[in-house]
């Protein structure tokens, strides 16, 4: 079972959501995908459109038979979840996959970059 990890940053669009979700049901047809974690570490400014990134994400890898959870969110960006009511619906992981010391998952992972390019994984 594959993990598709998504880096989603500041500078994506509404254009690129469309694009990232495409690329995102690529994969899921590809590989056997059990979870897709969007890591949100790099966002300084969450606003609606990263709600409606993360929501439009949660939709594309419930249609493909997988679960989405939200890495590393910020407390603007859980705030922002709970004010729009999508807090039950776009779950936040804690502690996150990307944190020191968390023990290697016994799964293949493939990254996705903010613009939805796939990225070879380490090994």
């Amino acid at each position: 079972m594959a993990i598709i990890t998504v880096q989603l940053a500041d500078s994506i669009t509404a254009p690129d959501v469309l694009v990232l979700c495409e690329r995102l049901q690529v994969q899921l047809a590809r590989s056997d995908v059990a979870a897709l974690a969007c890591d949100t570490g790099r966002l300084t400014d969450p606003d609606v459109t990263m709600v409606d990134v993360l929501a439009r994400l949660q939709l594309t890898a419930r249609r493909g038979g997988c679960s989405m959870s939200v890495c590393r969110a910020s407390n603007g960006l859980q705030e922002l979840l709970l004010l729009v009511g999508l807090v039950d619906v776009v779950p936040i992981e804690t502690p996150s996959p990307f944190e020191p010391g968390r023990e290697a998952e016994q799964s293949e992972q493939t990254r996705i970059d903010e613009m939805g390019q796939p990225i070879d994984p380490p090994g």
